[in-house]
Order: C-alpha cells, then sequence, then structure tokens
C-alpha cells in the first residue's frame, strides 16, 4: 500500500521532458504520473515500461528533494513487502 502511494499519489513536480527539453515543473500525483497534459502522462508511462527509458526515469526520480524521498519510500516499500513474502513462504 504504502508502494502505491507513493508511485501513484504523491504530489511532486511532473518532470516530464518538455519542447525545451527541460523537466516539466506542473504538480503530479505520484512518481509515475505526469501532469494534466496528456502527452506528459504517455511519456512517464512509457519511461516505466520501456526498457531502453529506463534510464530517463531513474534520472527523474531523483531531482528534487520531493521526489527524493517518495523515491526512497517507495523503495523501502517494496523491500518490505518482498520480505513479508519471503517470511510468510518460509513458515
Amino acid at each position: 500500500m504504502t508502494t502505491v502511494f507513493f508511485l501513484f499519489r504523491v504530489p511532486v513536480w511532473c518532470g516530464a521532458l518538455t519542447r525545451d527539453r527541460e523537466p516539466c515543473r506542473k504538480n503530479a500525483n505520484g512518481l509515475l504520473m505526469g501532469c494534466s497534459y496528456q502527452q506528459h502522462k504517455w511519456q512517464k508511462l512509457k519511461f516505466a515500461v520501456v526498457p531502453p527509458k529506463w534510464r530517463e526515469l531513474n534520472r527523474g526520480l531523483w531531482v528534487g528533494p520531493e521526489k527524493r524521498v517518495a523515491t526512497t519510500a517507495a523503495f523501502c516499500g517494496m523491500i518490505s513487502a518482498v520480505v513479508a513474502v519471503i517470511d510468510l513462504i518460509a513458515k
């Protein structure tokens, strides 16, 4: 649940590349969601799905302090979920 919150609901800047090749500064919901522009939503989704774009996505996840905190919390949530599943299987 924590991971879902940080990936899709936490308020952060969009960060999608604009026509000027600069990150978008509009507000967005979640690390993987874009702002109100439809093209930015598709661009962020493409970053998450297409393997060659993962480097660009990773670069965008660490641009500001709020994204650093959200990214770290999302990774901690994923690690916690994996550890819980392993613990459940081991019992």
